[in-house]
């Protein structure tokens, strides 16, 4: 879905300067009260790591993510001293992000992630882009106060989302495709002198891609026949697109995907 380097871009902290450092590391009210319970400078330090990457990015890291500049701006800052990150662990980290999560009035992102999936799916219908799916997905979960997750677990709602649009799709068309539809899209698939396809004898559907680009009446005659072949299909599997209401991006997507492929991955 993400390229290598995108996707450890999501799964890192953002990287700061010094001004953002100022902004992000800077504790609220509730949030000072609660450092003020910790003894542990791991403690201290990964919390308020944690408050700073969370106000950026709506998510949580593991220590082993955290920013050396960052770790050594707030153990100056809040008058740490020496601070052994390795002991800041997972334990510890929940119980920091649950604490967190509820002061921000933010969803975990498991008590969210049902409705995430129903938005997901629905963003799934209307593009075709698993990449633009992902990021809409990631800006929706913030817009609707809820913890972002990691990279593999929103990639692999996104993934079961278009397998489930992808099986919509064919029970639909199982449905509304009727016998007389189905048999003339199967004429697609066959040579005009009925024949196993060569390349002097190529599929309809190939000859229907090609559109021959020329003045010349033998061009111009073979390309109106072209053109009555699709208006008639278009008449009969037009009420089909309709039923399936389908968004004129994802129409365009499969559409682009039947004039590159060859016909036998059709």
């Amino acid at each position: 879905m993400l390229d290598a380097t995108q996707r450890r871009a999501f799964d890192q902290p953002p990287v700061f300067n010094h001004p953002q450092r100022q902004l992000f590391f800077a504790l609220p009210d509730w949030a000072t009260q609660f450092l003020a319970t910790l003894l542990a400078p791991h403690s201290r330090g990964g919390f308020v790591l944690q408050i700073g990457y969370f106000k950026a990015t709506g998510r949580f890291f593991p220590v082993d993510r955290f920013l050396a500049a960052d770790q050594a701006y707030v153990q100056q800052r809040y008058h740490l001293g020496a601070v052994e990150w390795a002991r800041y662990d997972k334990t510890t980290r929940f119980y920091h992000r649950e604490h967190i999560l509820q002061q921000f009035g933010v969803l975990p992102f498991e008590q969210a992630e049902i409705g995430v999936r129903q938005q997901v799916t629905h963003f799934a219908r209307q593009q075709m882009n698993p990449v633009a799916v992902f990021h809409s997905a990631a800006n929706y979960i913030r817009a609707h106060r809820g913890e972002v997750p990691t990279y593999a677990a929103l990639a692999g709602l996104v993934t079961e989302a278009f397998r489930t649009v992808e099986q919509q799709l064919v029970t639909q068309l199982a449905h509304h495709l009727t016998p007389a539809v189905r048999q003339q899209l199967d004429t697609l698939f066959t040579t005009e002198e009925d024949a196993p396809a060569h390349s002097h004898r190529p599929y309809r559907l190939t000859t229907l891609k090609r559109s021959l680009e020329l003045m010349r009446p033998t061009a111009i005659r073979a390309n109106v026949q072209d053109y009555a072949v699709l208006q008639t299909l278009f008449i009969q599997v037009y009420p089909v697109v309709q039923a399936l209401d389908l968004s004129e991006e994802v129409v365009r997507y499969y559409a682009r995907y039947v004039e590159r492929t060859q016909v036998f991955q059709v």
